[in-house]
């Protein structure tokens, strides 16, 4: 695969062939659905890559095997959408003579009860890991990458030792895919190992809910306190874990060049919450 290429080109490229029903771009695809994926293991007390920097109440709640709300035929399809999305990338590099690895575990080995299983391997000019994610059209305008991807997909450059992309789908189309080279900074990533693990050591006991985050809105007028976004697509919401409920504005102004007005009566905590926002978004 030429690595002057952006992975989006690659992809284009792959399905324009495989519309023209050329018969190699054809048999790639075919041949990364047949290949086998390994068996979940049976283990209910791991804890997986995916975990690392989403919520630990959530992970926990998984371990002990609490009831969850099923997935909508509109999510179940959604999910299928991923999928396809991650077998055209596979197929992308098999076509292109590059696939190395798909769906394969990753031995985490320095730690007990871990698991973790990776997308692709490519030869990208040098091996390369790719972590594929798909999402809606609007997370694009807010910003596809989140944090807990960068540490899922460090885990896998860490415990493989070759560096890794993430790449960014729009399930809608509506968006050009986006690409990212994760850093190999290793210690928050472990570190965030570290506090999972002394969570799943103090079961039955729970970490806290999400606290609530501070969130410009209103184009940009006010600031308000709301609920991590997490919870609203948490299957665990409101069956086996009660979220935190509620808006409040913390701050105001009238036009998007002049600071903000904190609201008068806050707490000590929600000015705190206030304080960091602002220095945030004045940092840019």
């Amino acid at each position: 695969m030429d690595r002057s290429k952006e992975l989006a080109e690659h992809y284009r490229d792959f399905v324009r062939a495989w519309k023209a029903d050329e018969h190699k771009a054809r048999m790639a695809f075919v041949d990364v659905c047949a290949l086998p994926v390994p068996e979940r293991s049976g283990d209910t007390t791991r804890l997986y890559a995916t975990d690392i920097g989403s919520c630990p109440r959530k992970a926990m709640l998984r371990i002990l095997g609490k009831a969850k709300r099923t997935a909508t035929l509109a999510e179940e399809l959604m999910y299928d959408e991923a999928e396809m999305i991650e077998a055209r990338m596979a197929a992308t590099c098999l076509w292109q003579d590059g696939l190395v690895d798909y769906q394969s575990r990753v031995e985490i080995r320095d730690r007990e009860g871990w698991g973790a299983r990776l997308d692709i391997v490519a030869d990208y000019g040098g091996l390369t890991g790719i972590e594929v994610k798909s999402s809606r059209s609007a997370a694009f305008k807010f910003g596809v990458r989140k944090a807990n991807h960068d540490h899922q997909a460090r885990l896998y450059s860490h415990y493989r030792e070759v560096p890794w992309i993430l790449f960014y789908a729009d399930r809608g189309g509506a968006n050009h895919p986006e690409q990212y080279k994760v850093d190999g900074d290793w210690s928050a990533t472990g570190l965030i190992m570290d506090e999972l693990e002394a969570c799943r050591a103090a079961l039955p006991d729970l970490p806290p809910v999400l606290d609530k985050v501070a969130n410009e809105r209103d184009r940009k007028k006010t600031v308000k306190l709301e609920p991590a976004w997490e919870c609203g697509y948490c299957n665990y919401a409101d069956i086996s874990c009660k979220p935190l409920t509620g808006i409040k504005t913390l701050a105001s102004r009238g036009h998007t060049d002049i600071p903000y007005v904190p609201k008068p009566g806050l707490s000590p905590g929600e000015r705190t919450i206030l304080d960091d926002y602002l220095q945030k978004i004045s940092e840019g």
